[in-house]
């Protein structure tokens, strides 16, 4: 085994030993099992769940990744035909690049809304009901499909933490100005389908 490896496998164990340490210090003095017990047991978990999980987010912090965006964006354009992604090159105006990631992600999240609100509209669902609430009612009434539902939503939630502080990585203003466009441009055809 590699001495990184090694390395690696002793550092899990030692957080992990000293994790169900610190749990079995607490239980000395009592018996009873509450938030801060629940927090050691997952820190105890983490290093052994490095693999599967790409980042762990407390409350109060975290980060949007670029790479969580691709995946989003690419759930919503799965299928397209090429035309929309032709179509989409002309919507880069309406995502504004700011110097400030944040900002440029709430344009984007706004302009989904907009697109979905008058979906909604279209297809007799109240539109006054929340953004997430006629995502889904559009996937219930079959113009929304699974992957396209998930990646939706996923878009609006980067959007929402963006417009509350959250730091978004770097690159991302410019993937949004460059990638954004290709939901518009699906979006757009659901509205002007028949």
């Amino acid at each position: 085994m590699p001495s990184t490896m090694t390395s690696q496998l002793g550092a899990k164990v030692a957080t992990t030993f000293i994790a169900i340490a610190i749990l079995v210090v607490r239980k000395l003095w009592s018996e009873l099992l509450d938030a801060t017990d629940f927090l050691i047991v997952v820190l105890a978990l983490l290093p052994w769940l490095s693999s599967i999980l790409k980042s762990v987010e407390f409350p109060g912090g975290g980060k949007i990744e670029f790479k969580d965006m691709q995946s989003a964006v690419s759930k919503v354009t799965v299928g397209a035909p090429a035309a929309v992604a032709e179509r989409a090159l002309s919507y880069s105006s309406e995502i504004p690049i700011d110097a400030d990631p944040n900002l440029t992600l709430v344009g984007l999240r706004i302009e989904i809304e907009r697109r979905i609100r008058r979906l909604a509209e279209k297809h007799a669902l109240d539109s006054q009901k929340s953004l997430m609430q006629l995502i889904r009612g559009l996937q219930v009434s079959g113009v929304l499909e699974g992957s396209r539902v998930s990646g939706l939503q996923e878009l609006v939630i980067f959007g929402n933490r963006a417009a509350h502080g959250v730091t978004v990585e770097e690159g991302a203003a410019a993937w949004a100005q460059d990638y954004g466009p290709q939901v518009l441009a699906v979006l757009d055809e659901l509205l002007n389908e028949d």
